[in-house]
C-alpha cells in the first residue's frame, strides 16, 4: 500500500506545472539522504527502452479529460509496459505475441459486454513513447525519466502525452516503487493529468557510475 495524500485538484495541477519532477506531498525524512542524480546527457548512448521493466500499478488520481471515448477511473489497475509503448504502431499491430494495443495506454480489464465502460478505460497516445530525459543516481541506478509521444502541427492539431516516471522519494536508488505522472495536452493546453503508483516488475537498466564514465 502506498501512503499518500492529495490536495485539491487545482493544487495538484499547480504543483505539476511548477515542479514536474518533484512533489511537495512526498518528502523524504531528514535522515533519509538521497544520492545525487546524474543527467543521461553524459552517457555514451541513448537509453534503450526495450529493456525497461513493466510497471504494475493503480490509477490514484485522474483530473480532466483523457481525449478518449472511455476515460480511466480512479482505482483502475494498469500495466505500463514502456518497452512495448515505445515500439512503432505498425510493429504492434502485426505482432500476435504482444498484449499492447497501438495508440493507447489501457486501464482496467477489457470486456466485450455492454458494461465494458465500467471496467475499462484508456488514454490515447499519438505515437510511440520516446525518451526525452533520463536521470540516474551517481551509482548508475535509474532515478527518473520522461517519455513523450506527440504530433507536430498547428496549435489546434497539436497532441502530446508526457509520461514522467520517478522513484518514490525516501526509497533510494533500489526502491521497489515509482510514481508515474501522465500529462495530456492538445491545442497547446493541458487537458488531463493522471497519477499512478506502481511497483517495478524487474529492474531498470543501469549505467556506469559517474567516476567510471569520466
Amino acid at each position: 500500500m502506498f501512503h499518500d495524500t492529495y490536495p485539491l485538484c487545482q493544487t495538484l495541477l499547480l504543483l505539476l506545472l511548477l515542479a514536474p519532477t518533484g512533489f511537495a506531498d512526498d518528502k523524504a525524512p531528514p535522515e533519509a539522504k538521497q544520492p545525487a542524480v546524474a543527467d543521461s546527457a553524459g552517457s555514451d548512448s541513448p537509453p534503450d527502452i526495450s529493456s525497461f521493466p513493466k510497471l504494475n500499478g493503480t490509477l490514484t488520481e485522474f483530473v480532466g479529460h483523457s481525449i478518449g471515448y472511455i476515460p480511466p477511473r480512479k482505482g483502475m489497475p494498469v500495466v505500463l509496459d514502456l518497452a512495448e509503448l515505445s515500439r512503432p504502431f505498425a510493429d504492434l499491430q502485426h505482432d500476435p505475441k504482444t498484449k499492447q494495443r497501438a495508440g493507447s495506454i489501457e486501464f482496467g480489464v477489457q470486456r466485450d459486454d455492454d458494461q465494458n465502460f465500467e471496467h475499462y478505460g484508456y488514454i490515447p497516445i499519438p505515437g510511440p513513447l520516446v525518451p526525452e530525459d533520463i536521470h540516474y543516481y551517481d551509482n548508475g541506478e535509474f532515478e527518473s525519466g520522461r517519455f513523450v509521444a506527440k504530433t507536430e502541427g498547428t496549435a489546434d492539431s497539436f497532441h502530446r502525452v508526457t509520461v514522467d516516471v520517478n522513484r518514490h522519494p525516501g526509497n533510494g536508488p533500489n526502491g521497489p516503487t515509482v510514481r508515474v505522472w501522465i500529462v495530456i495536452e492538445t491545442g497547446n493546453r493541458t487537458r488531463g493529468v493522471a497519477v499512478i503508483d506502481c511497483e517495478i516488475e524487474g529492474e531498470f537498466p543501469s549505467q556506469k557510475p559517474d567516476e567510471e564514465r569520466r
